[in-house]
């Protein structure tokens, strides 16, 4: 067989660049070297071959799926085999979904307009709604002969949550004797007297066998919120123990005097309706003088703005718009937009390199879901056509010495 040297390194039967001493590409085989015996002489057999191959970077998207339900731009990443990766922003475009309002100003007196920054298509248009509470109640009729103190209760309107405390004005009519006592002569009986305004109810005590039996109201009074106290007094006991007693059993409740506000509610377009309840019959009423229901009117402040309601979505929102009020009398009032959009296409940010084939394109997060795309690759060839392969294989081999040896098997 024959030994052959090149360049003092000794050849294989094949020798690739693979081997430094010849490699004429640092990336891999560019060229073979093949040894033949032939008439006695040795010959280097060249092949080299074709290291040519495309790759790319990635020159655009096609969307496939805008999607929907996206409320800020989705993170956009390129999921293939490159030397530098891709990078890339979703661009996407909506209309404005809600309207929260996070501060309701004061002093508004009618609703103020309300403005949305434009986006690239239309601006979205909205109107605010008044959050009114109620504040105040106004007795439009005290009503007469309630026999138990008399409830509020507030509905419609367009709010809830309004409730109230009444304070009634009336009068004493029974008494009860808790404890009888006897007396040397009859005791006179005291009420306590009402808030001003009002008229202190008077009645005289009745004995059984030097006792107090019962007690008889001659005036009712007028004006007490609750029942009155009772006492006895000016007169002797005749056993010298503890003075008779007694409470008020019962109150006829002539009408009603106020109404103080406990909670104003909330969302109050208008002035809900104000109805007393509470109203009963007791005993002993002239039937030709009946009882009569109280009545009254409820006052609201709409001074904060509660809400806004959406009156056209606007097109062409890239990113929540600025939301601002004007108008109205008030001041202070603020809100925030939220947008619900699809993606209609993708900006290239760093094409990448190296793509041999198009890299999968993912979109993730902006709280919506759907949307697709392609990504498309601006190819350029890279490496050596066979020619180039083989004139680099001549350059390396020209000049080298050749040494070639017969051996013995």
């Amino acid at each position: 067989y024959v030994r052959v040297w090149i360049g003092g390194q000794e050849l294989p039967l094949t020798s690739t660049a693979a081997q430094p001493a010849f490699s004429s590409d640092t990336s891999g085989a560019a060229w073979t070297v093949r040894p033949e015996v032939s008439a006695g002489q040795v010959v280097l057999a060249l092949s080299a071959p074709d290291s040519r191959r495309s790759v790319g970077e990635v020159d655009s998207v096609t969307m496939t799926s805008s999607g929907s339900g996206y409320t800020s731009a989705p993170a956009v990443t390129f999921a293939g085999t490159a030397s530098r990766p891709a990078t890339g922003e979703a661009v996407i475009r909506g209309g404005v979904s809600s309207v929260t309002v996070t501060e309701g100003g004061s002093g508004y007196t009618s609703a103020p307009a309300v403005t949305f920054s434009r986006g690239d298509g239309n601006a979205a248009r909205g109107t605010a709604v008044l959050d009114g509470k109620v504040t105040s109640v106004t007795v439009t009729n005290r009503g007469r002969f309630y026999t138990t103190p008399s409830g509020v209760t507030f509905s419609g309107g367009g709010g809830s949550g309004a409730a109230g405390s009444v304070t009634m004005s009336g009068g004493v009519v029974s008494v009860r004797i808790t404890r009888r006592s006897c007396y040397t002569s009859t005791p006179t009986v005291v009420f306590s007297a009402p808030p001003a305004g009002g008229t202190t109810a008077t009645g005289t005590a009745n004995l059984s066998f030097c006792a107090v039996a019962s007690v008889t109201i001659t005036s009712a009074g007028s004006g007490y919120p609750s029942p009155p106290t009772v006492t006895f007094t000016g007169a002797t006991l005749s056993d010298h123990i503890t003075p008779a007693r007694g409470e008020v059993n019962e109150m006829r409740y002539h009408e009603v005097h106020s109404v103080t506000i406990t909670n104003g509610g909330s969302g109050y377009t208008s002035a809900p309706t104000v109805t007393f309840d509470g109203h009963t019959v007791g005993p002993g009423f002239n039937p030709f003088n009946p009882p009569i229901r109280a009545t009254g009117t409820a006052t609201i402040d709409r001074g904060v703005v509660g809400s806004v309601t959406l009156d056209y979505q606007g097109t062409g929102y890239s990113s929540a718009p600025t939301v601002t009020f004007s108008g109205g009398g008030g001041s202070g009032a603020e809100a925030t937009a939220g947008i619900q959009a699809s993606v209609t296409g993708v900006t290239i940010t760093d094409p990448g390199a190296g793509y041999a084939s198009a890299p999968t394109v993912r979109f993730s997060g902006g709280s919506g879901s759907g949307a697709a795309a392609t990504a498309v690759l601006a190819l350029r060839a890279s490496g050596n056509s066979p020619e180039d392969n083989l004139r680099l294989a001549r350059r390396t081999l020209t000049g080298k010495q050749l040494t070639a040896q017969a051996a013995d098997e």
